[in-house]
């Protein structure tokens, strides 16, 4: 993960699937709510209709194991977005403090902060260097949380751990 990538990320998109999702969620809990309207299928008592009973609240239960899903990729998109906007604001600040030395310190892609001037000049900056190295190497390490974070609940999705 570089700093960059943190840039990169798009805050828009992940609100935009977190918003579909939502829409998406209320559709497939409204369905489960009338299957399990139809499930009762009143007046009708036989072997056939307790058959057709049992396949609905099947039908039912998958979907609200889909609803589950839907739910936990939803809450992990709003989360992410906001996260991920938490950390592209402390890097433009981040970027902020490092131009406010009049060239003397630039930031890597990967958190190092260079320092450049003469002896004095270099010495008296190392300090600050130092801490928006460290910074900056703070936000490489969470954006790495957030991606694996991500990656735990989608890897729970593909073994179908996330259900009703």
């Amino acid at each position: 993960m570089q700093l960059s990538d943190i840039d990169e990320w798009n805050v828009g998109a992940l609100r935009t699937i977190s918003t579909e999702l939502d829409t998406e969620l209320r559709t497939v809990t409204q369905v489960a709510d009338e299957l399990e309207k139809v499930s009762q299928l009143p007046g009708w008592e036989s072997p056939a209709a307790d058959a057709a009973r049992g396949k609905i609240k099947s039908v039912r239960g998958n979907v609200l194991d889909d609803a589950a899903v839907l739910g936990a990729i939803q809450q992990l998109a709003e989360e992410t977005a906001a996260a991920v906007t938490t950390l592209q604001t402390k890097l433009a600040d981040l970027r902020a403090a490092v131009a406010s030395h009049n060239g003397h310190l630039s930031l890597s892609d990967s958190g190092e902060v260079s320092i450049s001037g003469t002896p004095q000049e270099v010495a008296k900056l190392q300090s600050v260097a130092d801490d928006l190295e460290t910074q900056a190497k703070a936000l490489i390490h969470q954006a790495e949380d957030i991606d694996n974070d991500c990656a735990e609940v989608f890897g729970h999705v593909v073994k179908g751990d996330i259900t009703a």
